[in-house]
């Protein structure tokens, strides 16, 4: 999560519509999400 908060802000969303303003309100949860369904292969 570290290169997260280096990452420069205002560019444009993802694909999917994300911007990193709109990411940084629950990066740590969407980590954790990522993270159990790495564990459990279901990404």
């Amino acid at each position: 999560m570290a290169k997260h908060w280096v990452q420069v802000s205002g560019k444009a969303a993802g694909i999917d519509g994300v911007t990193k303003e709109s990411y940084d309100v629950g990066v740590k949860e969407y980590v954790d999400a990522l993270l159990g369904r790495m564990k459990s292969f279901s990404y």
